[in-house]
């Protein structure tokens, strides 16, 4: 019996240890700056960059305009991203029609938008 206690308190430390990464505030102004200027980026679920790019904004994700182009995540999306004549993912597209092709540095994508 202790050691499933000790297990649940174990779990318990994990999980709460597992929380969303604290944002920097410098990259959660850079992703508000890059929604608010129409930068969007194009990426895929199974897409390990994506992934990755994603998880270096944190909780500031929700800024960014994503757009999902795994048919069997988005159909609609997927539609965006064929029409968008992707090479690649992530893409990052910005208002004046320029591309990034790669996960990016946050720097450089505040550069490319304007931010």
């Amino acid at each position: 019996m202790k050691k499933l206690i000790s297990l649940l308190i174990v779990c318990a430390f994990v999980f709460v240890g597992c929380g969303s990464p604290e944002v920097d505030p410098r990259t959660e102004e850079i992703a508000k700056c890059l929604g608010e200027k129409g930068a969007k980026m194009y990426g895929a679920v199974w897409c390990g960059h994506c992934n990755s790019q994603k998880k270096g904004f944190g909780d500031a994700w929700e800024y960014i305009n994503y757009i999902e182009c795994d048919p069997q995540t988005d159909k609609e999306g997927a539609i965006k991203c064929v029409e968008a004549d992707l090479e690649g993912f992530p893409t990052w597209e910005f208002a004046n029609g320029d591309r990034l092709l790669g996960r990016q540095n946050m720097e450089v994508l505040a550069e490319k938008a304007g931010c």
